[in-house]
C-alpha cells in the first residue's frame, strides 16, 4: 500500500473513530443501566475493551462496545442476585464471558453457536426486546418499582404503583424521545448525544429528576474478579449463554461486512479478539461486549478502512471519561432510557415474522415457542425450552447436502439447513466462486435463506419453483 493511501485510510478512520464514538458515549452509559449498573461501568467497557478488540480483531467495519441485547440478557439473568454484590458478580459474569470465549477459542469450538438455529434467534431478540422496553417504563416514569424477569413480573408493579408516576420525569422523557424519532425524518446526526445534552441541560437548569450524579471513580480500579466457586456457580450459566450470543451476534454482523467488501473473516481470530475484550473489560470494571448493529452501520457508513478506527472510538471514549465526567452528572436516567426503550423497539422485526409464518411452519412454530417462553419464563428457562423443542423439529442428524464443483460454478444438492448452510459457505469463500446451481435443492429453512442472503455478491440460479415462491426478494431475484 501506498504512502498516499496509507495517509487517506488514517483520515478515514480517525473521523469514522469519532463519530462512531459520538454514538458509543450516550449508548454504553444507556445499555450499563439497562443491566442494573452505574453508567459508568458502561464508560469502562468502551475504553480498553475497544482498543483491544481493535488490535487483535479482524473486522475493521464492526463497533466493539456494550451491546443492548447483551445488557438486556444481563440485568434479566441476574436479577436474583441480591443488591449488595450485584456488582461484584456483574463484572464476574463478564470475566466469565471472555473465558468462555477464549474457552471456545482454544478448542475450536466456535460451531457450537450454530446450534441455535435462526428462528430461535429471532424468537429471543423479538421477546428480549419487548422484556427490555418494559424495563425502561420505570425510569420513563419515574416510578420505583422492582425489576422483573418475566413479563407479568414486569408488568403486575407497575400496575400497582401506576398512580405515583412523576409528571416532571415524564416530561423530560417526552422531549428525550422527541429528539430521538428525529431520526426517522433525518438520519445522520447523532440525536442520541442531542438526547443526552438536552436532558443534561434540563437538570442543570433545577429540573428536579433522576439523574447519574457524581461520578467518583473516573479511572477504573484495575483488577481481577474473584473467581470463587460460589461465585462462579451463580452466574456461571448466564455468563455462557451471554457468550454464545454474543458471539453468534458479532460473527454474524462481520461476516456481512466481509462479503460486502470482499475480505474474509477468521471465527478463531474474531473468538480470540471478543474473549481478550471481554476479559478485560471485567479487569477494569465494565460490562459484556460485541458487536452492534446500529453502531456498526454507523462505524461503515462513515468510512471506516481499517481496524484503527475502532482504536481511535475507544480513545475519544477514554478522553471523554478523563477530561469530561463531571458534565456527565447532569444526564437524567430519562434520556438514557429513552435511548434503551427506542433501541429496543428498533430490534422487533415484524416483516422476518411473516417471512416465518408465510413459507416456513416449523420454523414459525420454534419461533412461537421461544418467544413465548422467553416472556412468560425468563430468558433462561424460555432457552431451554426452545431447544429442547429445537431437537424434536429438526432432529441433531447430519444430512451433509453434497456440493461439487463444476467449470467454476457450485451445484448444490439435499436440503439446506441452518447447519449444512455454513460449510456451504465455507467452500464458496474458499473457491471465491459466485454462481451456484440449487436445481437440485430439495428444502431449505429459514436459518439458510439468512445465511445466503448475506452473501450478496452470490448468483443462486435454477432454484425449484416450489423453494424459489417462498424465498426473499433478494434470492429470487437471481436468474
Amino acid at each position: 500500500m501506498s504512502l498516499e493511501n496509507r495517509k487517506n485510510n488514517l483520515h478515514a478512520d480517525i473521523l469514522a473513530g469519532m463519530s462512531t464514538a459520538v454514538v458509543m458515549i450516550p449508548q454504553a452509559m444507556a445499555y450499563a443501566l439497562l443491566a442494573g449498573l452505574s453508567p459508568v461501568h458502561g464508560l469502562y467497557a468502551a475504553t480498553i475493551p475497544v482498543l483491544l478488540y481493535g488490535f487483535l480483531g479482524g473486522s475493521p467495519h464492526i463497533s466493539v462496545a456494550p451491546v443492548a441485547l447483551l445488557a438486556i440478557m444481563h440485568g434479566v439473568l441476574l436479577h436474583h442476585v441480591p443488591a449488595e454484590i450485584y456488582v461484584e458478580q456483574s463484572i464476574l459474569m463478564t470475566g466469565i464471558v471472555g473465558v468462555c470465549m477464549l474457552t471456545f477459542w482454544v478448542f475450536r469450538l466456535g460451531v457450537l453457536a450454530r446450534l441455535l438455529s435462526h428462528s430461535v434467534i429471532e424468537g429471543f431478540i423479538l421477546s428480549a426486546a419487548l422484556l427490555t422496553s418494559l424495563s425502561q417504563v420505570r425510569y420513563l416514569l419515574g416510578i420505583e418499582v422492582e425489576r422483573g424477569a418475566t413479563l407479568w413480573g414486569m408488568m403486575s408493579p407497575l400496575l400497582v404503583k401506576i398512580g405515583s408516576v412523576d409528571w416532571t420525569t415524564v416530561g423530560v422523557s417526552i422531549l428525550c424521545s422527541s429528539i430521538l424519532l428525529l431520526r426517522h425524518w433525518r438520519k445522520g446526526p447523532p440525536y442520541a448525544l442531542f438526547c443526552v445534552f438536552a436532558g443534561g441541560v434540563a437538570v442543570f437548569l433545577g429540573v428536579e429528576t433522576g439523574s447519574v450524579g457524581a461520578i467518583t471513580q473516573i479511572v477504573p480500579e484495575v483488577k481481577v474478579p474473584s473467581f470463587t466457586w460460589e461465585r462462579v456457580r451463580s452466574v456461571a450459566p448466564a455468563g455462557i449463554l451471554i457468550a454464545l450470543v454474543a458471539y453468534v451476534e458479532s460473527i454474524a454482523l462481520a461476516q456481512h461486512f466481509a462479503a460486502k467488501h470482499r475480505y474474509r473473516i477468521f471465527p478463531s481470530k474474531e473468538l480470540l479478539a471478543l474473549g481478550s475484550a471481554n476479559l478485560f473489560s471485567s479487569f477494569v470494571g465494565g460490562l459484556a461486549v460485541g458487536a452492534g448493529f446500529s453502531r456498526s452501520a454507523i462505524h461503515e457508513g462513515n468510512g471506516a478502512k481499517t481496524r484503527m478506527a475502532g482504536i481511535v472510538s475507544g480513545l475519544c471514549v477514554m478522553v471523554v471519561l478523563l477530561g469530561a465526567a463531571s458534565l456527565l452528572a447532569y444526564v437524567p436516567y430519562a434520556a438514557l432510557s429513552s435511548i434503551v426503550f427506542l433501541a429496543s423497539l428498533r430490534l422487533v422485526n415484524l416483516h422476518r415474522v411473516r417471512v416465518l409464518w408465510n413459507g416456513f411452519p416449523k420454523d414459525f412454530i420454534l419461533f412461537s415457542v421461544t418467544c413465548t417462553g422467553v416472556l412468560l419464563l425468563g430468558i433462561e428457562y424460555g432457552l431451554g425450552l426452545a431447544i429442547i423443542v429445537q431437537v424434536f423439529l429438526y432432529p441433531w442428524r447430519r444430512i451433509p447436502i453434497e456440493i461439487r464443483d463444476v467449470d467454476g460454478v457450485i451445484e448444490i444438492e439435499g436440503m439446506l439447513n441452518y447447519v449444512e448452510v455454513h460449510r456451504l459457505i465455507e467452500r464458496i469463500e474458499e473457491s471465491d466462486i459466485e454462481i451456484v446451481s440449487c436445481a437440485k435443492v430439495s428444502g431449505i429453512d429459514a436459518g439458510a435463506m439468512v445465511e445466503l442472503e448475506k452473501q450478496g455478491h452470490v448468483q443462486w440460479n435454477d432454484w425449484p419453483a416450489s423453494i424459489k415462491e417462498k424465498l426473499s426478494p433478494a434470492l429470487q431475484s437471481t436468474p
